[in-house]
């Protein structure tokens, strides 16, 4: 199932804060895709819907200081948070505060600089964890885990 959830209108909204925002559902898993929304449209997907807990959360714009605030992170409390960031990217990000701050919410950080691409299998009968297409791939830049240490679901990453 695809929801899109923002934005209803295209008025009002303008650069990164026009981004789509999908909901996609399926076996009882959920994921959001939120493009480069930042503060103010995460505020507004916050007044008019009804914003669970979250299995997967693109990290909206990247991960970088003016998204991913407090109530966004508390609402979603996501296992797997997915920072769409390239190696050594100009912008640092994600921004160490909203990368702490998704942690804090209990969310298992895979960056993409780091892991290339990651994909997740939906299914109620089957453990949710990232696979790196690319983990057997050849990259020109130095290889670091995606992830510190163990994710909740004892993954290790």
């Amino acid at each position: 199932e695809f929801e899109f959830l923002h934005p209803r209108t295209h008025r009002g909204w303008n650069e990164n804060n026009a981004s789509c925002v999908l909901r996609l559902r399926a076996d009882g898993r959920e994921v959001l895709l939120t493009g480069d929304i930042e503060r103010d449209a995460e505020r507004v997907l916050l007044a008019r819907r009804n914003l669970g807990p979250a299995n997967v959360v693109i990290a909206p714009h990247h991960g970088s200081r003016s998204s991913s605030g407090v109530e966004l992170v508390s609402a979603l409390r996501p296992d797997y948070v997915v920072f769409p960031v390239g190696y050594r990217n100009r912008w640092g990000f994600p921004h160490p505060e909203v990368r702490a701050r998704w942690a804090d919410a209990g969310a298992c950080a895979v960056e993409t600089s780091a892991s290339g691409s990651v994909s997740f299998e939906l299914r109620a009968d089957q453990p949710l964890q990232p696979v790196f297409a690319a983990a057997s791939w050849r990259r020109p830049w130095p290889v670091r885990q995606a992830a510190e240490g163990v994710c909740d679901s004892g993954v290790p990453l």
